[in-house]
């Protein structure tokens, strides 16, 4: 490498005791403030101020204040209603920061070392090399003609303006208990607009030093509904209880801004072998967070009776490429419900628990990886025979290896698609999981007490989704997850 003292210039310099290290700090400042009147009326306001070192200095400090009001509506005109145990309205207005999922040092600019033998450069004379202290040859890499390759230090992408992910939240609520609390819960509507959200995005080619920077791109909106609901359903004493829980949540979000010219931007929907590693969802104005960006695929058949997949031409153009791409669908579910129930029967307890997403979209990128230049009716790939979905007689590729794009009519088109970047492998993933049951039984005797137990986690999980798992992550993408496994635990407690 090069270097400013004349001594070590054009030397190698010596990477054994090469470190790396990273750090980050986050101060913080928070202040509240409490009054209660009339034993009627609440109001709490914080002011918080944060200040990290993942920005610049000019935008490391962050205020966010909030303020929460309440009024027990049962202690005024409903005083004397009985079977009323409580009624409070709640009204909430804040603002919170993120600094999470960043790189300690996004803001500044800062070198990585090289790694593998194609990343290094071909500088310096040749028969160059490293001796240890007993004289042996270590530690020389060269090229083909024997020239020395040395390694390089080369710049990370930084972005100096990056600055706090802010988001600024109006709720009102109101919260009820009745028939001697054997009845309680809540009901929420909620707002939410963030502003300059994070997010590892594209650049344009020569604006930085690497494809892609951690940047503020552009703000979003969530507004829904939260409504739950405990219940004593039935209560004999030691004799037999039930209690029930259940919880649902309306949530819509769109995002409203993006920074900068593009009118969309990569989502987190990220595809594996087949995809090239693109990204198959999109942040656009209008339409929820990473939404898929996907061609419309459609099944046909001819009048010899053979079935086919054709891609819509949406632009009617004549050829199908990236134009003919449609925003559909999203893998966040705007529907998510979750339900407890818990039994006693003498000293036996049991409790379940399960929740369910409703509206999410998942992209089978396992099936439409398996599928790419499969001929019908081929089972041996490279030579030696292998695993391969059943849907593989129902696939694109009916001409093999060709990868043919038909039209409407079932003939060739002309067009730059990949087949497999279609709806046809966009599956709704609803589903309704249990996350576990319990059985238990507790004893009591003069000198000894406790509980014997049987616990058994994610036994079960109904869906229509043909994939592993529904719930694959934000990106949405089913491409390289690890099935959760079905666990089963006994245990005792015992107090002497």
């Amino acid at each position: 490498m090069t270097n400013n003292d004349e001594a070590l210039r054009g030397q190698r310099k010596d990477y054994s005791d090469y470190t790396y290290g990273t750090q980050s700090a986050l101060l913080s400042f928070f202040g509240r403030a409490n009054w209660v009147g009339w034993n009627q009326v609440m109001a709490t306001v914080t002011l918080r101020a944060d200040a990290s070192t993942r920005f610049a200095p000019n935008v490391r400090w962050g205020l966010f204040p909030s303020v929460a009001l309440g009024w027990k509506i049962k202690e005024t005109f409903l005083k004397d209603v009985n079977w009323l145990n409580d009624l409070k309205l709640r009204l909430g207005y804040g603002i919170t920061g993120q600094q999470d999922g960043i790189g300690d040092y996004s803001y500044m600019p800062t070198y990585s070392q090289t790694t593998g033998h194609t990343s290094y450069y071909p500088v310096g004379g040749t028969n160059y090399a490293t001796e240890d202290n007993d004289a042996n040859i270590v530690d020389m890499v060269v090229d083909a003609n024997g020239n020395v390759l040395f390694i390089s230090d080369r710049p990370n992408a930084f972005n100096p303006d990056l600055t706090w992910e802010k988001t600024t939240t109006y709720n009102v609520g109101i919260d009820y208990a009745f028939l001697n609390n054997r009845i309680s819960g809540s009901i929420d509507y909620y707002f939410r607009n963030t502003t300059d959200l994070l997010n590892n995005t594209i650049v344009p080619m020569g604006t930085n030093f690497r494809k892609r920077v951690m940047s503020n791109v552009g703000s979003l909106q969530n507004q829904g509904v939260e409504f739950s609901i405990n219940a004593v359903i039935l209560d004999y004493g030691k004799k037999f209880k039930w209690d029930l829980g259940y919880n649902v949540t309306w949530n819509q979000n769109k995002i409203t801004k993006i920074n900068g010219e593009a009118d969309m931007i990569d989502g987190n929907g990220y595809g594996g072998e087949g995809l090239g590693g693109k990204s198959i969802t999109k942040f656009a104005i209008g339409y929820a967070t990473n939404t898929f960006y996907l061609y419309e695929a459609r099944k046909a058949t001819r009048e010899d009776g053979s079935q086919y997949w054709y891609i819509i031409d949406q632009n009617q153009d004549g050829s199908i490429d990236e134009l003919d791409k449609v925003f559909k669908h999203s893998p966040v579910a705007p529907v998510t419900m979750g339900f407890q129930m818990k039994f006693q029967f003498y000293n036996f307890d049991l409790g379940m628990s399960f929740r369910a997403n409703i509206g999410n979209y998942v992209f089978n990128n396992v099936i439409s990886t398996r599928l790419q230049n499969v001929p019908i009716g081929q089972l041996a790939r490279g030579g030696y025979y292998t695993n391969l979905p059943v849907d593989v007689f129902n696939t694109y590729y009916v001409d093999g290896y060709n990868r043919t794009i038909w039209d409407e009519q079932g003939k060739t088109i002309i067009g730059t698609a990949d087949p497999s970047i279609t709806d046809r492998f966009l599956e709704n993933a609803s589903f309704l999981r249990c996350d576990n049951i319990t059985l238990g039984y507790s004893f009591s005797k003069s000198k000894i007490s406790g509980r014997a137990y049987c616990t058994v986690s994610n036994p079960f999980v109904v869906t229509k989704y043909t994939g592993l798992d529904p719930e694959v992550g934000l990106g949405g993408v089913d491409n390289s997850i690890y099935p959760r496994s079905m666990t089963t635990v006994l245990g005792i407690n015992l107090q002497f």
